[in-house]
């Protein structure tokens, strides 16, 4: 043993003392020792601990073993105390034990005193390591719970039949019973008794590999109000893969679930414009390369089936010959580059002939800021000065739809950052708390390295986490304005690119308004990531400037570059981003322009009217 032991001996013979001392040094148990022999000796030896160890004979002249073992006891429970005694019969040495002795052991026979104390030391450092771990496990379930407690969403665990076995207060005032009333209710009872058959079958279908499911059913809340609830359900299981218990995680998804309906009903009423206009609407899924037209679009050409024009291919097919180049190079170019497309041509119609339309359109963002749509119009060129005020009216519907798509998707980002920031963020920062301890408590053990592991990944759980919800939408973009957002996320991109940064930005720039702050800084991000895939630059400057009627953000690179001609850049595959960030710019009122020549770096130059915040 490499520590020296502090042992108190109560012994009035001090060869006897010497003599176990003697022993356990032999045993290669190094002692610091301190004798005594009386009552008021040993009191007060007792208070200058603190001890490793206690013998003491059972026998003494004016005080016994019995009575020290009382006073010990009374201090510490579980201090090692062994008994060294000449003549200890079965009967006392039972009582000794009894009373809290950890071992006897006979003068005549010290050769068992070393692996007495070894055993009374080992017991007592075990002892010692479960009250820890009892502990520590009973502060980390109040702080499990504090956490669960406060949270918005109704947090529940409950048995494989169902019997709740927790509930927190979110959960307990939407159901408008007490922890103490639902404890031990059925979960399944709280619904409609139509929901509780699919909802028992969903999630009796759980495994280990497969623990988590989605759920929507109705329910009803303190008011008796039938509501839609969203539940995420985990089962959680023992070491040999049986259900131990399920917990459950709902909120109240009513007021989406009837916005969602309202969409689908003002999709249908959209559909129904669609089939009583005179002019012609196409949408053009550019992710999937599907078109859409409209009975209109259809009708103007003769046909009446609705596969008559199934792709894109087969509008550019239908185009006269001596209009085919010059409508699909200008197609290309609005929907690769962005813009409006304007052109005049010629269609077959059913009955074989050719007939001129006018056919315009644009880009349409989808819920990620990119182009996934272009959308537009055909027209008669002989109706076309009726249709001209109608169709303009479309197409600015067509951008306050899309504003509102863009206001939307940043609304949510900004939700969902916060909910993975406050929420799931704050889990798992838990989670790994609970098992750092237990690391510590098992080191050596066989399940030390394992947790050493699992606090490793949990570690990067929290790293991604904080990573997507900062990519979602930066705080400081709320709470410190677009400059402030700019620096960071150049700062990061930075260090994960290992190319240095530059920023510049007045100290009085005007706070720009906020779709305005929100378009730049999506440009922004937009061409820095196009910086870390493609351009392996040095050096990445990020300026902001204005000069009393425009806002201008520029981004260069000192990187490859690229070609700047718009078929060579659609060639190499780079036109997406590049489109979202001109949509982007456009749909706030700007304009964007990107110069770039192969090995010259590139510069991405957005320009904002200076409206007031």
């Amino acid at each position: 043993m490499s520590d020296r032991l502090s042992v108190l001996v109560l012994e009035d013979d001090p060869v006897d003392a010497e003599l176990q001392l003697a022993m356990l040094e032999r045993a290669g148990i190094a002692c610091d020792a301190r004798r005594v022999a009386t009552e008021g000796d040993f009191t007060a030896a007792l208070a200058d601990g603190p001890w490793d160890l206690v013998l003491a004979d059972y026998s003494l002249p004016m005080f016994s073993g019995a009575e020290a073992l009382a006073l010990v006891r009374a201090r510490d429970l579980s201090l090692p105390f062994i008994f060294i005694s000449g003549t200890l019969g079965e009967e006392r040495a039972i009582e000794s034990l009894r009373a809290g002795a950890t071992d006897y052991v006979l003068k005549h026979n010290l050769a068992r005193l070393a692996p007495a104390v070894r055993r009374a030391l080992a017991e007592h450092r075990e002892r010692l390591q479960h009250l820890a771990t009892q502990r520590e496990h009973e502060a980390s379930e109040r702080r499990y719970r504090g956490i669960v407690e406060d949270q918005p969403e109704l947090i529940c665990r409950f048995t494989r039949e169902g019997i709740l076995t927790f509930t927190n207060r979110a959960f307990c005032r939407y159901f408008g019973r007490s922890a103490a009333e639902l404890a031990g209710a059925s979960f399944p009872a709280l619904f409609p008794t139509e929901e509780e058959g699919p909802m028992k079958r969903r999630w009796m279908q759980l495994t280990p590999e497969r623990p988590i499911v989605q759920l929507e059913h109705r329910g009803r809340d303190t008011d008796g109000r039938l509501r839609w609830h969203g539940w995420s359900v985990r089962a959680l299981f023992e070491q040999d893969g049986s259900l131990a218990e399920i917990q459950a995680v709902g909120r109240d998804i009513t007021e989406l679930i009837e916005t969602l309906d309202t969409l689908r009903a003002s999709e249908a009423r959209f559909e129904r414009v669609l089939s009583g206009a005179t002019d012609g609407f196409w949408d053009w899924d550019l992710e999937e390369n599907r078109v859409y037209y409209s009975p209109g679009f259809r009708a103007q050409l003769g046909f009446l089936d609705v596969e008559a024009f199934g792709s894109q291919l087969g509008f550019i097919d239908s185009l006269h010959q001596e209009d085919r180049e010059r409508t699909g190079v200008a197609l290309r170019r609005a929907v690769e580059h962005g813009g409006q497309f304007r052109e005049e041509f010629r269609l077959r119609q059913a009955d074989g002939t050719y007939a001129w339309f006018l056919g315009r359109g644009e880009r349409v963002p989808g819920a990620d800021g990119r182009a996934s749509h272009f959308a537009g119009s055909i027209t008669k060129v002989s109706d076309r000065t009726r249709m001209d005020d109608s169709l303009k009216g479309a197409l600015e519907r067509l951008r306050h739809l899309s504003r509102r798509v863009i206001d939307a998707l940043e609304s949510e980002r900004a939700h969902l950052a916060r909910e993975l920031h406050d929420q799931l963020g704050q889990v798992l920062t838990a989670v790994k708390i609970k098992l750092q301890t237990l690391w510590r408590q098992s080191a050596e053990s066989p399940f030390g390295a394992r947790l050493e592991e699992t606090v490793r990944v949990v570690d990067v759980a929290i790293d991604q986490v904080r990573r997507l919800s900062r990519d979602l939408r930066p705080p400081q973009l709320d709470d410190l304005g677009v400059v402030a957002a700019l620096r960071a996320h150049l700062a990061t991109q930075a260090e994960i690119g290992n190319f240095r940064a530059r920023f510049n930005a007045p100290e009085d720039l005007p706070p720009p308004a906020d779709d305005v702050a929100i378009a730049m800084f999506r440009i922004a991000q937009e061409a820095l990531t196009n910086v870390l895939r493609h351009a392996r630059a040095a050096t990445v400057w990020v300026e902001l400037a204005a000069d009393g009627r425009n806002l201008t953000l520029v981004v260069r690179d000192d990187g490859v570059g690229f070609a700047a001609d718009p078929a060579a850049r659609s060639a190499a595959g780079a036109s997406l981003g590049l489109v979202s960030m001109e949509e982007r710019a456009a749909l706030a009122g700007g304009s964007l322009r990107i110069d770039s020549i192969p090995g010259g770096g590139t510069e991405v130059r957005a320009v904002f009217p200076l409206r007031a915040k």
